[in-house]
Formats: C-alpha cells, sequence, structure tokens
C-alpha cells in the first residue's frame, strides 16, 4: 500500500509543518537560500513575502501525469512569483510579477483543493509551489481534517532544496519536475540559477528516492515522479544528456518530451533560441529516446507552439482548444507516437 498524507499522525504533520514554516522567517525552501525573513516584508530572489497569492485554479487538460488510468481532466492550481526568471517563459505574467493575482488565506486554499476534489479531480496540480510549501503544507493539514483526499502532483522549475523535499514526503506522492538545461552555464545564460544542472540533479534524485517510478495500488492510490522536458532549439545535445541522467535513474522513468517551445518574452535577445524547434531536431530526439528504449515518453506539442502560450490577464488563461491533438498523443505506446511524428 502506498502510505499518503492520510496516513502521518497529526504530531508528524504539524512537525513538518513547523521545520517549513522556519523558512518564513530565515528562507531556504530553494537553493538561492535568500535567509530573509518573508514575515516582515523582505523578498528575496523570487519576489514572495508571507502572503499567500494565487492566479488561476480550474480543471485543465494537462494537470497531472499521463496515464491511461488517470480521467481527464484533473485540478490545477498556479501560484505566481518564480526564481527562475528565464528569458523564454510562457508564464512570464505570472512568474515576473506581471499580474499578481489575488490574495488568499490558507484558509481559502484548503477551500479551493475541496472544490476541485468535489469537482472529481482525484489530482490537483501544483505549479511553481516552492515558495509557498509551509502554506501549502498547512492548507492540506487542514483539508485532511476536512474530507480531503486528492493525490497532490508538486509542478516545480527543479530549484527545491533537497532539505524542503525531504519535509514533503508522503505529503506530495507526484513530483512533476521540469528539468531545463544539462549544462550550468547555460543555465546562467538563459535563467537566473546558478549551478542548476547540479541541483536539479539533486532535487530529482530526492523526488525520485521517494516516490519511484509511477505506481498505482491496489486502493487506487498513486505515486511516482514524471520528469519534463522542454525542447530548445540548438540545444538537443542537452536533451541527450537530461534523457541519459533519467535513464540512469530507470529505464520505466516516466519522461515527457515537451516541444512546444514558444520563442517570446525575451528570446529575441538570443538568437540562437529565437525559433521554434525544427523538424529534425524532434525527429532526433524521437529518434533517441527510441534507441534507448524509454517506453514511458509521451511527446506534446509539437507544431503547436503558438497555440499553447497562456494569457494570465484573461479569466481563462488558456484557449478553448488548448487541448490539442499533440497531448492526445501522449498515452499512445512509443512507436506509435514516433511513427506518427515521421509522418
Amino acid at each position: 500500500m502506498i502510505k499518503t498524507y492520510l496516513d502521518l499522525s497529526d504530531i508528524e504533520f504539524t512537525a513538518r509543518i513547523n521545520a517549513l514554516d522556519k523558512n518564513i522567517t530565515q528562507c531556504a525552501l530553494c537553493n538561492f537560500a535568500c535567509k530573509i525573513n518573508r514575515s516582515k516584508g523582505q523578498t528575496g530572489v523570487c519576489g514572495a513575502t508571507d502572503e499567500l497569492y494565487i492566479i488561476n485554479y480550474g480543471l485543465h487538460g494537462s494537470a497531472g501525469p499521463y496515464l491511461k488510468e488517470i480521467p481527464r481532466p484533473q485540478g490545477i492550481i498556479f501560484f505566481p512569483f518564480c526564481n527562475a526568471s528565464c528569458v523564454f517563459c510562457q508564464s512570464y505574467q505570472i512568474s515576473q510579477n506581471q499580474v499578481l493575482g489575488r490574495k488568499i488565506s490558507i484558509e481559502q486554499l484548503t477551500d479551493i483543493m475541496l472544490e476541485l476534489q468535489e469537482k472529481n479531480c482525484t489530482i490537483i496540480d501544483l505549479v511553481s509551489p516552492t515558495h509557498y510549501v509551509p502554506m501549502i503544507a498547512k492548507a492540506i493539514y487542514l483539508g485532511k481534517k476536512r474530507g480531503l483526499k486528492a493525490t497532490f502532483a508538486y509542478n516545480t522549475n527543479s530549484y527545491d532544496r533537497v532539505e524542503t523535499l525531504k519535509l514533503l514526503k508522503d505529503i506530495i506522492k507526484i513530483y512533476l519536475p521540469d528539468i531545463k538545461f544539462a549544462n550550468n552555464d547555460t543555465a546562467k545564460k538563459y535563467t537566473r540559477l546558478p549551478k542548476y544542472w547540479d541541483a536539479a540533479r539533486a532535487g530529482i534524485k530526492e523526488m525520485f528516492r521517494q516516490v519511484r517510478v509511477m505506481q498505482i495500488d491496489e486502493a487506487g492510490n498513486l505515486q511516482g515522479i514524471e520528469i519534463r522536458h522542454l525542447l530548445m532549439p540548438n540545444h538537443i545535445s542537452e536533451a541527450k544528456k537530461i534523457i541519459d541522467f533519467i535513464m540512469g535513474l530507470s529505464s520505466a522513468s516516466y519522461l515527457r518530451i515537451m516541444a512546444q517551445y514558444n520563442p517570446i518574452y525575451k528570446a529575441n535577445m538570443f538568437p540562437e533560441i529565437n525559433c521554434p524547434i525544427s523538424e529534425a531536431e524532434y525527429t532526433e530526439i524521437c529518434d533517441y529516446v527510441a534507441k534507448k528504449q524509454m517506453v514511458n515518453t509521451s511527446f506534446t506539442g509539437f507544431g503547436f507552439h503558438s497555440q499553447m502560450a497562456p494569457d494570465f490577464s484573461l479569466e481563462n488563461p488558456f484557449p478553448e482548444d488548448w487541448f490539442i491533438p499533440g497531448d492526445m498523443m501522449a498515452n499512445l505506446p512509443l512507436v506509435s507516437v514516433l511513427r506518427h511524428a515521421k509522418k
């Protein structure tokens, strides 16, 4: 049986919350470890204080991992602020604080989680949660007392400190890390994340240690890790290095290759990434994944880059047809995906 937050005693759960709460007065949730006092309004690299904000929540066709056993759509909650400042960020409106969202209490976050569960969401995807982990843990704790049973997915840029992740064991049962680059210098060029490749590998190894390969027990509880990688133009060698790293965790690892890179925000400052990926690059990665026999790989978004950029200034930031054929391909056997890609 898979152990979940429902199995944590009050003593253990509150001990985790208290440990996470120390980051409010001396924040070290991510690898920047800014050590600022957020309760006094101080902000570090990400820009968040001790006030809790959300951008949007609801049902989403691509929330959670891609498994045939998981019905669509699932729940999703978007949080503002980010420590990465990627020059190509498709969500730059919220990551760079152009759209702040609305301030809510921890109790209201619990209400949102329960509302999504009442809409038959068995998984709730927490997007950019790192800087709000203390509040999220409290909200789940309160929700447990009110009948919350949903599984939580942790959708992160992989710059979390290992110490933070250890405190999330059994609270988070699905990890959805986005691994961006396989080179510290590349990451430093396009983001503000120092030693990113080192930090991402350490964090993902800890996530994998906790939940291993995606699995479902007899009671329907789900746990596991699905690693995402956004293919970048002219950086296919790094994509292969990332695939090799994931292969080293397990050949059965779940990997989502996202091919919808869209050169927006500040990408035009860098000619080498100011274009979508090419069909040749996409095919090269498809062939590499097939060669490695990573059968739990899904591909999304190739040819749809211009249709997948959200607009977070709108009440519904995603286009009505956002659930595109590229996503529908995700649960096909790998060979079928490759055959489709080469037509």
